[in-house]
């Protein structure tokens, strides 16, 4: 049966595989401001103020004499005011205790206002529109350093962002933390309790972006970065903050427009093939025939035979020969990876790779660990220092290789030692990965938590947890299933609620011959309640850890069925969150999101009983003023093509019935 991929209307659309690779490495940029459109900044710089305005937002700071002194925030959609009287615009805080205000520090180049143009091919969101900058030059009064500080403001956006370089004049210099937001207290409260979350206060969000910021709420709302670095002579260090507006009651939406805009990429979806439990598995080795064989029959049965593409396919643990640190295992890829990326390349696809910042893990991590402590790689308690300028170096020079030679576009980072400097390390390390290829995907795995600020540089993290686990009722399949999604709801949800779900590693979609992935089964029922909820969550890190020759054409087709309608959702499923319950209590759960022209509602029933839930399409959906309140939800699956819509109503509950372990997607459309 043919596949393809198809319109909103089902209609049947046929591409050539590389027409679909592009479509799939589209940027989202679908998430609508929920309120008024944000329009065009603009900025003034006269009588000692600086204001930096769109529609939807004020932003001002004052001259006063030879310093600087923010003033106030103003959200334009509710007149609300959040005044900084008494608070610092930032703080940096040296080794030896002494704190330097930006009150403290003299200008010594006047603030400016500089146009910004737009880059139509960025990566980031944000920089393919225009805007506005206000600069100036800070110097320290004994003349230690200096800071460039800049505020920013681009067409449509919902935030300012304030970014500062310092600069040391004579090193070295020691800094313990940098202090980027400062805010009165009343009614301030930290989203989250993991490091790297956002604050917010009323209708305003305020974060420092980066995944290692703390917060203080006490007498003062504060976030510092305490990194405890060091810079030689005209040395420089960069980090940024910013502070947002959201209309009422739109607070998880507006800040996801926002994140959206800033992070490394927007939200795509990235459906591959990855061969851990399948070719990869343990101290296995894999070698060029295996590798092609997967291909050819991905090729052939999802490709070619379905319509359905691949964005990469990518090898996992035991391609490198341990010994040589990240070297291919020359025996088994006597030609290196550029056979296998031709095959790749001929059915519309390229090649991903897995790599371990710490090292990776068992025997193969001692192997590594060994050679590399005796050819004078940097190691700690946790294994290899990504920090370490000798590893740091290796570790950037493999993955620049495996781009410019192999065809990379995928990276999979696990393992990634904790400190506040092996994440500046990966903060470097991305970076300079996407000055080569600017859309790469990034899935930083073990060693995050659900920060948004890692989304600045890579597209996913892990949600934690076990790769694979069992909890609850009924078969492998579907205790695997409970176990995915009660982590994610335990670990990401209520520990993060301003996390966008839809950018996590749940580990996938597994059917395949080791480890848990055999343990699951084949069942095509359960596969299929699977594949749906797995799309149906909105991830775009779409792993397809499955050994081909275990799949049957039922497989297949729900699989390619699956990928194909979230494919088409992309500008809907930006908007993922959880709805209902929490899954290891036997209480139904779901998604949901929101376009203006489209939702997508998704619920399952994680016990072997009939299972209900009550909801509002209002709260589901998190309507904002002016939403259409009437949809017609039906199922997208072509067995249901016959079903009945539902008609329901925003602001009338509804009753949804589901039968034991069942899974129910809907497509909404405003009526």
């Amino acid at each position: 049966m043919q596949y393809g991929l198809r319109s909103y209307s089902g209609k049947l659309v046929q591409l050539g595989a590389v027409a679909l690779a592009g479509l799939m490495s589209a940027s989202a940029a679908g998430l609508v401001y929920p309120g008024r459109n944000p329009g065009p900044a603009r900025a003034t710089v006269e009588n000692n103020t600086l204001r930096l305005s769109n529609q939807v937002l004020d932003f001002e700071w004052r001259v006063h004499g030879i310093r600087l002194q923010p003033v106030l925030v103003r959200n334009r959609i509710t007149d609300q005011i959040l005044p900084f009287q008494g608070c610092d615009g930032f703080a940096l805080i040296l080794a030896d205790g002494t704190i330097a205000r930006s009150a403290d520090l003299q200008i010594v180049e006047a603030p400016r206002a500089v146009r910004l143009a737009a880059t139509n091919r960025a990566a980031r969101l944000s920089e393919r529109t225009p805007g506005w900058m206000i600069t100036a030059r800070l110097g320290a009064p004994d003349g230690r350093y200096d800071v460039d500080w800049q505020l920013i403001l681009r067409d449509g956006a919902n935030a300012v962002r304030q970014q500062i370089t310092v600069r040391a004049k004579a090193g070295p210099l020691q800094f313990h933390a940098v202090r980027l937001i400062d805010l009165p207290s009343v009614g301030a409260r930290v989203v989250g309790t993991v490091p790297g979350s956002p604050m917010v206060v009323g209708d305003f969000f305020a974060a420092c972006e980066h995944p290692e910021a703390v917060n203080i709420v006490t007498n003062r709302a504060q976030s510092e970065l305490r990194l405890d670095f060091s810079l030689a002579q005209e040395q420089t260090f960069t980090i940024a903050a910013s502070v947002g507006v959201t209309p009422p009651g739109q607070m998880r939406r507006a800040f996801t427009y926002y994140v959206e805009r800033e992070r490394a990429h927007p939200y795509r979806p990235f459906l591959h093939y990855n061969a851990w439990y399948d070719i990869c598995w343990g101290n296995r080795k894999i070698n060029e025939s295996e590798c092609l064989e997967v291909i050819d029959l991905f090729g052939r049965e999802l490709i070619q035979k379905r319509g359905v593409p691949l964005a990469s396919f990518v090898w996992d643990d035991g391609w490198d020969d341990p010994k040589t640190l990240w070297r291919p295992l020359q025996t088994n890829f006597p030609r290196g990876f550029e056979p296998i990326l031709d095959r790749a390349r001929s059915y519309g696809s390229t090649l991903g790779f897995w790599l371990s910042p710490f090292g990776g893990y068992g025997q193969a991590a001692q192997d590594r660990l060994a050679m590399g402590k005796a050819q004078g790689f940097e190691t700690g308690p946790h294994g290899f220092l990504l920090a370490g300028t000798n590893y740091h170096a290796r570790f950037l020079e493999t993955c620049a290789g495996f781009i410019r030679k192999s065809g990379a576009n995928f990276f999979k980072f696990d393992g990634l030692a904790r400190g506040a400097q092996e994440t500046e390390a990966m903060r470097r390390l991305t970076q300079a990965l996407r000055e080569i290829k600017p859309d790469l995907f990034i899935s930083i795995t073990t060693g995050t938590w659900p920060s948004p600020f890692w989304l600045w540089w890579g597209d996913s993290t892990w949600r934690g947890g076990d790769d694979m686990g069992f909890y609850g009722q009924g078969s492998k399949r579907e205790q695997w299933i409970t176990y995915r999604d009660m982590d994610t709801y335990r670990r990401v949800v209520r520990q993060a609620p301003l996390y966008p779900i839809n950018s996590l590693m749940t580990q996938g979609f597994p059917l395949a011959k080791h480890g848990m992935a055999a343990d699951v089964g084949v069942d095509a029922n359960e596969v299929r309640r699977e594949l749906r909820s797995f799309f149906a969550s909105g991830t775009c890190l779409q792993e397809l850890y499955v050994t081909p020759s275990r799949m049957t054409d039922q497989h297949w087709n729900d699989l390619a069925e699956c990928a194909t309608w979230a494919m088409f959702r992309t500008e809907v499923l930006v908007d993922t969150h959880w709805v209902g319950g929490d899954p290891g209590a036997g209480e139904v759960y779901g998604w949901a999101s929101w376009s203006p022209e489209k939702a997508v509602l998704a619920l399952r029933n994680p016990i072997p009983f009939t299972n209900n839930i009550t909801l509002d399409l209002a709260q589901v959906f998190e309507l904002p003023p002016g939403a259409p309140v009437r949809y017609r939800l039906h199922s997208p699956w072509r067995e249901d093509k016959t079903h009945v819509p539902l008609r329901l109503r925003a602001g009338t509950p509804h009753r949804f019935e589901l039968e034991p372990f069942e899974v129910v997607v809907y497509d909404a459309t405003p009526e």
